[in-house]
């Protein structure tokens, strides 16, 4: 190949580069919430007292169903808490994107 053409090749190369549209970084990817599994079990449902139960065996019903309650509500609260942390850090997230979209002229 002649000095030539290969002088010509650098050319075109630079003239196509340097006039190609430029786009700025855009970033997209977002959070993932893991919640774990023992969160999500669903609540024990409260015991049938069946007939002829006795005193002592509808104490031991109430107690255990009191218990079942207490540990439901319980994974109700972190599930809600962690459900609450997600959304914070995602809409921070998503803040930080458009501000960062915003100040490299993303989307225009």
């Amino acid at each position: 190949m002649s000095k030539l053409v290969v002088k010509i090749l650098l050319v075109v190369c630079m003239a196509v580069s340097g006039c190609a549209a430029r786009l700025p970084p855009f970033v997209t990817e977002s959070l993932n919430c893991n919640i774990s599994s023992d969160m999500l079990t669903p609540c024990t449902q409260p015991i049938k007292i069946q007939d002829g139960v006795t005193y002592a065996q509808i104490i031991d019903i109430v107690l255990e169903d009191r218990e079942n309650l207490r540990k439901c509500a319980q994974r109700q609260e972190s599930l809600a808490g962690a459900a609450m942390a997600c959304k914070q850090a995602t809409d921070t997230h998503n803040q930080h994107v458009k501000e960062f979209n915003a100040q490299n002229g993303a989307g225009k």
